[in-house]
């Protein structure tokens, strides 16, 4: 898009992230603004905190820090939450490599898992209450077409020399994944048991209003749902900036999507909140991190292309090392 998305609007969605903090000091926070700082940060969300954490506890930190946020603190793309830092092992590899290169294309990869160790040593060592959690995680084609596309990047990324020991699994039997991403239990609300039969040779069947449990396997009716469509038109959503208000018509969506793809989800609960955010898109898929082009002393480090969590805290680091050489 080639239109200027302007300033952020004064009031914007609140996230749910964002509903449990209208206590906290840092709302509607004001300071003394000082005719002079060291360096000065335009935004507060995740890139602008990180530069200013990594600026303060580094070796050689400026004397005076200046933030400015438009709105509140953590604001904008930060209030959704991303909730992860997964980094991408290499689904993406083929497009970097297309337009960067083998070697930076690895780079970019890397990059990612060294984000994951830093953000793990961070949390770690400032005692954040996060509930952060470090395991393994799962990428699910939809279909087979797209199974087969998976399959093909990461044949190309390991010939090129990848790493995935102890990164990646693949898992080919649909009943080995099942395995491996369920808990093995099944628990069922609302299904009275109405009798419990013997078969022969010492098993027995369990009848329910939903079906019968026979020798630990389950007949239950199939639950179909049709495909993706759009819930609104891509023109109200492309180049808009408004983040304001939300669209009726993406929270139903939201509220019918959630039931028919997860199993277990209590189809009567409520949605607590809906948001809208803006999310930026670079084209070539990487962030913009450095000093600016003939404008020295100004840094940039943004457009993460919605994968902020993998990325920020290493292009935060290093920015601010730029920032004080």
């Amino acid at each position: 898009m080639d239109a200027l998305p302007g300033y952020p609007r004064p009031k914007p969605c609140l996230s749910f992230w964002l509903m449990g903090t209208r206590n906290s000091p840092l709302i509607g926070h004001h300071t003394t603004l000082p005719e002079h700082a060291d360096v000065t940060i335009i935004g507060s969300g995740f890139s602008g905190a990180a530069i200013a954490y990594f600026l303060l506890t580094g070796h050689n930190p400026p004397k005076y820090v200046v933030l400015l946020e438009a709105r509140e603190a953590c604001d904008g793309a930060t209030a959704r939450n991303g909730g992860h830092c997964r980094p991408d092992a290499f689904s993406d590899y083929g497009h970097y490599k297309k337009d960067f290169g083998k070697e930076q294309a690895m780079k970019i990869i890397q990059n990612e898992m060294d984000t994951l160790d830093l953000m793990t040593e961070i949390v770690k060592k400032e005692g954040i209450d996060c509930e952060f959690w470090r395991g393994f995680s799962y990428a699910v084609p939809a279909d087979q077409p797209s199974a087969d596309a998976f399959a093909a990047l990461y044949q190309e990324f390991v010939d090129d020399g990848g790493k995935v020991e102890r990164i990646v699994e693949r898992v080919l039997d649909p009943e080995a994944a099942r395995q491996a991403t369920r808990c093995p239990i099944a628990y069922a609300t609302h299904t009275a048991v109405r009798a419990v039969c013997s078969n022969s040779g010492g098993s027995w069947n369990v009848q329910t209003d939903r079906g019968v449990v026979r020798k630990g396997k389950v007949r239950e009716q199939d639950g179909l749902f049709g495909g993706r469509r759009g819930a609104v038109s891509l023109d109200k959503l492309l180049g808009n900036t408004n983040d304001t208000e939300t669209y009726l018509e993406l929270s139903a969506a939201l509220k019918k999507a959630l039931p028919a793809f997860f199993e277990g989800w209590d189809e009567q609960v409520e949605g607590r909140v809906s948001c809208m955010c803006i999310m930026g898109y670079p084209t070539e898929g990487i962030p913009y991190v450095g000093e600016l082009h003939d404008k020295p002393g100004a840094f940039i480090c943004a457009g993460h292309h919605v994968h902020e969590m993998a990325r920020i805290m290493t292009c935060a680091k290093g920015l601010a090392e730029m920032i004080m050489m």
